[in-house]
């Protein structure tokens, strides 16, 4: 080989090895590209094979070549129906949407995703979402993905229809919903809230709510609404007038409960409901339990009238004439001149002296001299003696030296309460004792009466009338509150009663 050669035969040996090293770069390359294009087929096998979404090859003549077992299931066929014709499985009303898509395809080589149905083969229909591309290199097959939108289509029924229920339920319910913003700014309100106002909705919609209440109520339904937007979440009740639109006046309990809105922002839902027949219920009611109180309370004291009017007649009529008879009686006695005479009349004047005693009891009985000429101190005193000689039980009464400014029917009440609490012991309680104690403070004057009896449960007494005696409690419970004043029992069964009585001075 001569010298010339030798610096060819060099060159050469570098380009076979840069050519060498190319192929080797080509050859690692298809590897890479090979090995793509498996784990490629592979995904797009998986995805053929899983029961996730439908997967065609189709050509632009109407024909599906090929599908996977979720299509086929999806449209009620089976392997052995292949090919199936896509056009003649499309609805007629659909058939010139999808010569549209069509076209599309041809020209951009793609159809986006786009909702239509497919006929079963049973006739049913399904409603599916379809996406197709033309395959690479092919100007007439293409691959379709298929979403069967079954359940979708169901989910979104049922809830059109729920909406639809909420929404007849929401505008013709006769309940007024609102929905108001932080700034208690009206956003939305049914029909019948709005026409039970007066308003349109859109007279309403924008507004703040405090437009429709009583200006004196503004105060507290601030107030209210702000409780509610601390609490959200929690149900706040409150009642407060409205106005209508013409200036009439509605009572209203409403309901409202702090949540947020689309936007995160508090918004608060009110359900309100017109009580205004009821509120004039209730006033009505409130005004013939006072017109019973005053009932109550002038029955009573036109029956102490009517006792004192016959005490005294008994007192200064019969009495008076007793007294002369036994003058007179005294006077023959003396001028009787046989002892059998002096005798008789000795025997007659005893028996009149007899009846003037019972008609001094009876006078007291029927009315206290003392309440009205002495006070109530003093007939509560007497009363106390009275009781413990007639019915054998010790009763002490109990009275402090504090004045007491109180009105002629008051003490006339007061009077008449201890009286029946006193015969109730002796009649029901088997008292070994019996105590009255009277006390008075700036405002008011307290009567306690109790005994060491057989006691009872106190629930509820007095509250409303009974069968079982529970009229006396429930009058003087009446007549109390006539007076302003109350009264409570505190009883157990075995550990005795008290009756605690309190009524406003003058």
């Amino acid at each position: 080989m001569t010298a010339a050669t030798k610096p060819d035969l060099r060159k050469e040996v570098d380009r076979l090895r840069r050519k060498v090293s190319e192929l080797e770069a080509a050859a690692q390359k298809r590897d890479e590209v090979e090995r793509a294009l498996r784990e490629s087929e592979s995904r797009f096998q998986n995805l053929i094979g899983s029961n996730l979404v439908g997967v065609i090859f189709a050509d632009i003549h109407g024909n599906i070549t090929d599908a996977n077992e979720y299509f086929l299931h999806m449209v009620g066929y089976d392997r052995r129906d292949l090919p199936l014709r896509w056009d003649l499985m499309t609805p007629v009303e659909m058939r010139d949407s999808d010569e549209i898509k069509v076209e599309e395809m041809q020209a951009t080589g793609f159809t986006a995703p786009s909702e239509k149905e497919y006929i079963r083969k049973d006739g049913s229909r399904v409603p599916i979402l379809l996406g197709a591309e033309m395959l690479y290199g092919s100007e007439e097959d293409c691959v379709g993905i298929v979403l069967d939108l079954s359940e979708a289509k169901r989910a979104e029924t049922a809830l059109r229809e729920s909406e639809e229920r909420y929404r007849a339920l929401y505008e013709n319910i006769p309940l007024m919903y609102f929905t108001l913003d932080a700034d208690g700014v009206i956003q939305s309100v049914n029909y019948h809230g709005a026409a039970e106002l007066g308003y349109t909705r859109d007279e309403l919609i924008g507004t703040p709510v405090l437009n429709v209440f009583h200006t004196e109520e503004h105060e507290g339904v601030r107030e209210q609404f702000q409780a509610a937007l601390e609490q959200p979440g929690e149900v706040a009740r409150w009642e407060f007038r409205k106005v209508r639109k013409d200036g009439n006046v509605l009572w209203v309990h409403e309901a409202a409960r702090a949540v947020r809105g689309d936007d995160g922002r508090p918004v608060v839902l009110v359900v309100c409901e017109d009580v205004t027949e009821r509120k004039e219920a209730d006033a009505q009611l409130l005004e013939h339990q006072e017109q019973l109180r005053r009932l109550t309370s002038e029955l009573a004291l036109a029956e102490e009238r009517e006792r004192r009017r016959i005490s005294r007649g008994l007192h200064d009529q019969i009495g008076q004439t007793l007294a002369l008879v036994q003058m007179k009686l005294g006077e023959l006695r003396h001028e009787a001149l046989d002892t059998d005479a002096r005798t008789r009349t000795e025997e007659l004047s005893e028996l009149v002296d007899q009846s003037v005693q019972a008609i001094r009891s009876l006078t007291f009985e029927l009315s206290s001299p003392l309440l009205y000429e002495l006070g109530l101190e003093a007939a509560l005193q007497a009363l106390a003696e009275q009781f413990e000689e007639r019915y054998g039980v010790p009763c002490v009464c109990d009275i402090d030296t504090e004045p007491k400014a109180l009105s002629d029917d008051t003490s006339v009440v007061l009077f008449q309460i201890v009286r029946e609490l006193l015969f109730n012991i002796a009649k029901h309680a088997g008292a070994r004792a019996a105590k009255v104690t009277v006390s008075s403070s700036r405002r008011q004057v307290q009567v306690t009466v109790e005994d060491d009896g057989v006691g009872f449960d106190a629930t509820g007494i007095g509250e409303m009338p009974s069968a079982s005696g529970g009229f006396g409690l429930f009058s003087i419970r009446e007549r109390l509150n006539h007076l302003g004043g109350s009264f409570a029992i505190r009883s157990s069964a075995g550990e005795g009663t008290a009756v605690v009585i309190s009524t406003p001075l003058r």
